[in-house]
């Protein structure tokens, strides 16, 4: 058992060399499919649909342990085996199971953030992706208690995809519209933040913007839109841009946690 498993890995990760930084320089939002996420962790994710979450935990930690390798097409494996567990364990809460495994998925997906960071470097758009995954599962766990780091990711999220895909791209809009969600009191309307479009992130493939973005975040996109290049500035350029903006500087205060 444990040498078929061995096997499949090291095709998997012949696989991951395929769609590592060095040799696929483009994007695609849909690389980790539901159908790759469930064979990446059939064994973990059945024993948590049998109701044994303890034993998908370990069974995911020896799959892994199994992947050997420092380079980025082992740390991709790691990464979207980790992204995998963890959005399929909170389907799962969301769905057949009890609410609490939820916050279950929390640890997974926040160590596949780190992970693509390795994979791919600090500002490539699958790290915005595995934030904003990590935070959209944080508000639906305890939007109060973690305020704080939904606020950072999402803040990421949205400097890392206007440095990456620009401004009228639908997953920077679908991004800044956390932002303005989370916003402090009085810094957004609040008639504006009850029209917000409660979706999930737009696919790069839908219209440029969804209707229901406010005219507060329509506004800032075309603020940014007579600041940022075609030509992509530097991700540094982009953050004295909106370091100069009061209004986004109110809305995300920190230190960009990648920087």
């Amino acid at each position: 058992m444990l040498r078929m498993l061995v096997v499949a890995l090291t095709l998997a990760v012949s696989a991951a060399a395929a769609c590592a930084p060095q040799t696929t320089p483009g994007y695609d939002p849909d690389r980790l499919s539901e159908g790759r996420m469930e064979a990446l962790v059939a064994g973990p994710i059945e024993h948590v649909r049998a109701g044994d979450l303890d034993r998908g935990i370990a069974e995911l930690e020896q799959l892994r342990s199994a992947v050997k390798g420092a380079d980025a097409a082992a740390a991709l494996l790691r990464a979207d085996i980790d992204e995998s567990f963890g959005v399929l364990v909170d389907t799962e809460g969301q769905t057949e199971g009890p609410a609490a495994l939820r916050a279950a998925a929390v640890p997974f997906l926040k160590r596949a953030v780190g992970e693509y960071r390795g994979a791919f470097g600090p500002a490539h758009p699958e790290v915005a992706l595995a934030l904003q995954s990590w935070a959209d599962v944080l508000r639906a766990v305890d939007p109060i208690a973690n305020l704080e780091n939904m606020r950072s990711a999402y803040c990421d999220a949205f400097r890392i995809r206007l440095a990456a895909l620009g401004p009228d791209s639908a997953e920077t809009g679908s991004a800044l519209a956390e932002v303005m969600r989370l916003a402090p009191p009085g810094t957004v309307d609040a008639a504006a933040l009850r029209s917000l479009d409660r979706s999930r992130p737009l696919k790069s493939g839908s219209p440029p913007l969804p209707p229901a973005l406010t005219r507060d975040v329509l506004a800032m996109l075309e603020w940014l839109r007579g600041r940022v290049s075609a030509d992509r500035q530097s991700r540094d350029e982009i953050y004295r841009t909106l370091a100069g903006n009061p209004r986004f500087a109110a809305l995300c205060p920190a230190t960009p946690a990648d920087r």
